[in-house]
């Protein structure tokens, strides 16, 4: 959007190419947008905490070795979510 809206400003396209442009480049937006998408919470723990971590937090917390506020606080999940998140990743719930 922006090299589009610097080729109007250099005159390398006329204001009408440009308002096509940006008429199909918003309902593109649009359309990208209404169709739901987003991320997927659990996903996206992997990737903040790193799986191989959260499996050893959780290991240990169902163990006993640490209390569930620690690994609560180590994750950055809380109940529900936390077992969720145990679930997902393939540690059986004690």
């Amino acid at each position: 959007m922006v090299a589009a809206r610097r080729a109007l400003d250099l005159g390398l396209v006329d204001r009408s190419e440009f308002v096509d442009f940006y008429r199909q480049h918003v309902s593109q937006a649009h359309k990208r947008g209404a169709s739901g998408g987003g991320g997927d919470f659990y996903n996206n723990q992997n990737t903040r905490v790193g799986e191989l971590f959260a499996k050893h937090v959780l290991h240990a917390a169902f163990e006993g070795r640490i209390g569930f506020k620690e690994a609560y606080d180590l994750t950055g999940l809380q109940g529900g979510a936390f077992q969720k998140y145990a679930q997902r990743i393939g540690i059986g719930l004690p």
